[in-house]
């Protein structure tokens, strides 16, 4: 509610992911077109029965697709995306079977998404893709420490973009 009261309109957040897919690479950019929600969905109206249709903003997706181009960024333009509650990591039982659904799996932005969506707010995100999830490289032992590690290296190509996209 914050931002709203400050007259922000147009939200682009980045999120730290796991890949759900053996092809996407930690290091690669997503942004993702969808998202699953299904336990723990966050709403200000508590208190009496508002619907919404939740998703992500087209026209701040293309933004970002642009300023990719512009610095010749490669990024995957589609995706889903799972939230899962966290602040643990997945069990690879849990990763199975979310991988049938979703491309990327995360903590926090389908919950940003749809309370975005509640107050009127244009919302979009930048995933990075940090590391794979439990389980989808088998012969990779997913740690907190490589997790942390690919974050950091990460960063840089997240600076460049949003540099672009502020320019």
């Amino acid at each position: 509610m914050f931002l709203k009261k400050q007259g922000v309109t147009d939200i682009i957040a980045i999120s730290s992911v796991g890949s759900l897919r053996a092809n996407l690479t930690p290091g690669t950019i997503i942004i993702p077109d969808d998202y699953i929600n299904l336990f723990n969905i966050k709403t200000f109206f508590d208190k009496k029965a508002t619907h919404i249709i939740p998703g992500l903003n087209e026209n701040l997706r293309n933004k970002i697709k642009k300023a990719t181009e512009k610095i010749n960024q490669e990024i995957i333009f589609t995706g889903t995306y799972f939230q899962t509650s966290g602040p643990r990591f997945e069990t690879k039982a849990e990763i199975k079977m979310i991988s049938q659904f979703a491309d990327i799996v995360g903590m926090t932005m389908a919950n940003e998404a749809t309370l975005a969506k509640e107050l009127g707010l244009n919302y979009a995100c930048i995933c990075m893709i940090d590391n794979y999830a439990n389980g989808i490289k088998p012969e990779i032992d997913l740690t907190e420490d490589d997790f942390k590690k690919a974050q950091l290296k990460n960063i840089s190509k997240i600076t460049k973009l949003l540099n672009e996209i502020l320019k």
